[in-house]
């Protein structure tokens, strides 16, 4: 080429490039964008069943709070009870005499007292 400052016109090379063939080429993006692609569905599949986990803890729980309050709430009803019956009691008097009441002797004058007696 040759150089504006030497008066002459500028003149352009024109190179002829020959189109190559290219045969299976893998891009490393590609790969990554497919291995993305797996993992992102991996972890959806696991978020789902996750999720669907945690909801049937939740109503297994509901339901046994509510079996609970049931069985609670059924105690609490007041039932009648009937009367109990017992056999008749026989009342005969006693063949033993009666005691004498005595006052207990917990201080020395007391007891002091009671031995004189």
């Amino acid at each position: 080429m040759a150089a504006a400052s030497d008066g002459l016109p500028a003149t352009v090379e024109v190179v002829v490039l020959f189109i190559t063939e290219i045969r299976d080429v893998q891009l490393n993006t590609d790969r990554r964008a497919e291995s993305r692609l797996e993992w992102e569905k991996w972890k959806h599949e696991k978020e789902t069943d996750a999720a669907v986990e945690r909801c049937a803890r939740e109503r297994q729980r509901r339901d046994a709070e509510a079996e609970e309050l049931a069985q609670a709430r059924a105690q609490a009803v007041h039932k009648a009870q009937p009367v109990r019956r017992y056999r008749p009691m026989d009342i005969h008097p006693s063949s033993q005499i009666l005691t004498m009441p005595e006052s207990p002797a917990f201080s020395e004058r007391l007891r002091s007292k009671s031995q004189h007696h």
